[in-house]
């Protein structure tokens, strides 16, 4: 890897939807997803032999605590935990934890996601040209369930260790746009933040939130949603990741003296 020649030294990346296509452009995407992965938890406590409510009060219970924890981190930036979800829902329903593996619990509310695990098919070449640039990569994913189970998606895809720092909010305190959680990445690249830019496929919290830390950043302008938020300008719009490298080159060109 070769040594960069401008003032940028690192690009950090969203996850869902701007690396990684989870689907979510599809219709009634969030609430299909909680549904099937609810299941899978439940119907692991069924296979244990954990009394538990039947599925029709299990699921809104569970449904009811993560929309309620999604409302407070949305105001307070606070990061969701679905272990923390189950957790206390578990108790709620006098279901005694010391007989739960709530690992298993997470794993299992996760396995979906793993067996249809996808890149965009832009990712990896992106991804390769910018390391062949001399540039550290990044992560910094909103996310309910902890970096263990993601990493065994990017361990999957072939692109974990093509990311050095990964921060996922399941993991950390805040979630974006907090400025904390990028902050935490450019620590581990040991990257100042004006050496460093952000790609997300959101205004708010991608944008908003690289900017609060003090990074600049690129709007990945996705087809079926249009992204609108007035005071939250991006320092460049792409609508594919094979344009990041030229908008790259155009936000941060090579100093006087330097070879283009």
């Amino acid at each position: 890897m070769t040594t960069p020649t401008t003032n940028l030294q690192a690009v950090l990346f969203d996850l869902g939807e701007t690396l990684l296509d989870t689907g979510s452009d599809t219709p009634d995407f969030e609430r299909d997803q909680a549904e099937r992965d609810f299941r899978a938890a439940f119907d692991y406590l069924q296979g244990e032999r954990i009394a538990t409510p039947p599925w029709t009060i299990f699921y809104p219970a569970m449904l009811g605590q993560l929309r309620q924890r999604r409302a407070q981190g949305f105001c307070t930036d606070c990061s969701v935990h679905i272990g923390d979800v189950m957790r206390e829902v578990l108790l709620e329903m006098d279901i005694p934890l010391e007989r739960v593996n709530l690992n298993t619990c997470v794993r299992l509310t996760f396995q979906y996601s793993v067996e249809t695990a996808r890149l965009y098919p832009q990712a990896i070449p992106a991804l390769l040209a910018l390391r062949r640039r001399g540039l550290r990569l990044g992560l910094v994913s909103n996310t309910i369930w902890p970096g263990w189970c993601q990493d065994e998606i990017l361990e999957l895809l072939g692109v974990r260790d093509l990311l050095e720092a990964r921060v996922y909010s399941a993991d950390v305190e805040y979630a974006k746009p907090h400025p904390s959680i990028f902050r935490q990445a450019l620590r581990i690249l040991r990257v100042p933040p004006s050496a460093a830019v952000f790609v997300g496929d959101h205004l708010d919290p991608d944008v908003s939130g690289a900017h609060s830390a003090g990074m600049r950043a690129i709007l990945l302008q996705v087809p079926y949603r249009r992204e609108e938020k007035p005071g939250i300008v991006p320092d460049a719009t792409i609508a594919s990741l094979d344009e990041l490298p030229q908008a790259l080159a155009a936000l941060d060109p090579p100093s006087a003296g330097e070879p283009a």
